[in-house]
């Protein structure tokens, strides 16, 4: 997180395919949700943008939260794939 703050965000805000500057994949949505908070803390008053992505829970919660902007996003491979192929979700850049 430290390296995205100092080389800069970029967010596309409101865009209809969110590109991540970095991903974070985990096998089970309880390490996704427990990966996801702790960015939440570190991210605290910061420009930087977390955002989840796991089965099991509203899909649209999940786009509605991740279309508001991404630079970080933590996410099941389901669930993340399922977003690729919806083209909701773009490859990071890097």
């Amino acid at each position: 997180m430290d390296g995205m703050l100092n080389s800069g965000l970029t967010s596309s805000e409101l865009s209809a395919t969110q590109t991540p500057q970095a991903l974070c994949i985990s096998p089970t949505r309880e390490l996704t949700t427990q990966i996801y908070n702790e960015a939440r803390k570190f991210s605290h008053q910061t420009m930087l943008r977390p955002a989840v992505a796991y089965g099991g829970v509203s899909v649209a919660h999940q786009l509605r939260h991740i279309e508001r902007g991404c630079n970080l996003l933590v996410a099941t491979p389901g669930r993340l794939l399922d977003f690729v192929e919806r083209g909701k979700v773009g490859k990071p850049v890097w």
